[in-house]
């Protein structure tokens, strides 16, 4: 796999709901060698504050009115490097070290997918659907999104647009069923299909999904978020425990960022 060090033009940044940021970045090569599920190190290029780069999902991957391709991040503002990135204006660069990890794998008898998110996990869901619908159009997919509250259920639009099924879960019930979006999880694996789980969230969801495939005989991908500062296995900062009886370590940057569940829990 080439690996790229860019300064990539920002062609947009846009808040999409209050503290969410999609971010449009001129990045051709970066976005050509980009699989789903692979993610990128971004510095804001201009400073040495931060000192670290940090680490996003490639959230999407489309082609620009020149021909050229144009990759994707989306972000929330959580600390000072992702609030400098949020004040990123068009006609500004960011620096982009990528492709970087390993992404999301279909099983060629699989008949259905099933896209599970937990709030920014949507992130790399969104590059996976449009990957899927494109390339594997006879296979079904659904998209199950949770989230707090309505404000953190991302990207419902786009996946519509891309033209898949959307169910929504909101602790609050501000947006679609009250509750977890395992509970929809459980709904849609009723029945006799073959299946594949794709997840990305927080980490309590993403091993409530992995047991409930577990449970279902269904094979499970997940993309777990993990700080790092290098993303190249240097620094160590990625550490994953390998399901119990196991002493070796998993590297999010090396071994994942997708993994498969059966990996991480018995």
């Amino acid at each position: 796999m080439k690996l790229f060090d860019t300064t990539a033009l920002v062609l947009e940044n846009k808040e999409i709901q209050p503290g969410y940021f999609r971010m449009e970045l001129a990045a051709n090569d970066i976005a050509c060698a980009s699989a789903p599920g692979q993610f990128v190190m971004v510095s804001p290029g201009d400073s040495i504050q931060p000192l670290l780069r940090r680490p996003f999902c490639v959230h999407d991957v489309k082609e620009g009115a020149d021909g050229k391709w144009i990759l994707s991040i989306l972000f929330v503002v959580i600390g000072e490097g992702t609030r400098i990135l949020s004040r990123k204006a068009p006609g500004e660069t960011v620096q982009v070290l990528g492709p970087l990890g390993k992404g999301f794998s279909l099983n060629t008898d699989t008949e259905e997918c099933l896209l599970v998110a937990g709030g920014i996990g949507a992130a790399p869901m969104v590059f996976l659907a449009r990957y899927l619908a494109q390339e594997f159009s006879p296979v079904s997919c659904k998209v199950l999104l949770g989230a707090r509250t309505a404000n953190d259920v991302l990207c419902r639009d786009v996946f519509e647009q891309i033209g898949l099924e959307v169910q929504a879960a909101t602790e609050d019930g501000g947006l679609g069923a009250k509750g977890l979006v395992t509970a929809l999880l459980d709904k849609a694996l009723e029945g006799d299909s073959a299946r594949q789980i794709f997840t990305c969230g927080p980490m309590p969801m993403l091993k409530a999904v992995a047991a409930m495939a577990r449970e279902h005989n269904t094979p499970c991908q997940v993309s777990v978020e993990a700080a790092m500062a290098c993303g190249m296995g240097a620094c160590l900062g990625c550490a994953l425990p390998k399901k119990e009886g196991q002493v070796k370590h998993l590297h999010a940057c090396m071994d994942g960022p997708v993994l498969d569940a059966g990996l991480l829990w018995s």
